[in-house]
């Protein structure tokens, strides 16, 4: 879902035409990335990068700031950062590991309800900003995760018997 948005505002008009005082401190900073920054970023993917590929580690994020100045964008969303250094890949590995979270829900183990609702709420975070790039704690959180989703998936894997 996080994705959705970000991608939606590449090519549509999606002004919510704020006129309240009131409106532009609560929602400005979203139309902001709706008109500027997310679009943007997709479409310095397009020319710079590869809207296949992405443009890889350091091609993104914060690195633009110090290499490439004139490309720097902050990006505010996890998924539009994963696509950005991994491209459709990215987006896959990103499906695979929620598929994977879903599992999670249907088992007994307290561990991985905590790690359920900690990606739930890594997810939701990562819709306002880069949780990857954001502070350490949402950083250190989300490798946790990661390792943890993986670390499952290969034990599952290995004690599926062949029929």
């Amino acid at each position: 879902a996080g994705c959705y948005l970000p991608l939606l505002s590449y090519k549509s008009d999606l002004t919510l035409g704020i006129d309240s005082i009131e409106s532009k401190v609560l929602l400005g900073s979203l139309e902001d990335r709706l008109i500027n920054t997310w679009p943007n970023f997709i479409a310095m993917i397009d020319s710079e990068g590869s809207l296949i590929f992405g443009r890889g580690l350091g091609g993104v994020g914060s690195a633009t700031f110090y290499w490439e100045s004139a490309l720097n964008n902050p990006i505010d969303n996890l998924y539009l950062y994963i696509y950005g250094v991994f491209g459709v890949f990215g987006v896959l590995i990103l499906f695979l590991a929620s598929l994977e979270l879903l599992s999670f829900a249907k088992t007994k183990s307290h561990l991985n309800d905590l790690f359920f609702i900690l990606v739930v709420a890594l997810m939701f975070i990562g819709i306002a900003f880069s949780s990857i790039e954001g502070d350490g704690l949402t950083s250190l959180f989300f490798g946790i995760s990661m390792a943890h989703i993986s670390s499952t998936y290969s034990l599952d894997s290995r004690n599926r018997k062949v029929a």
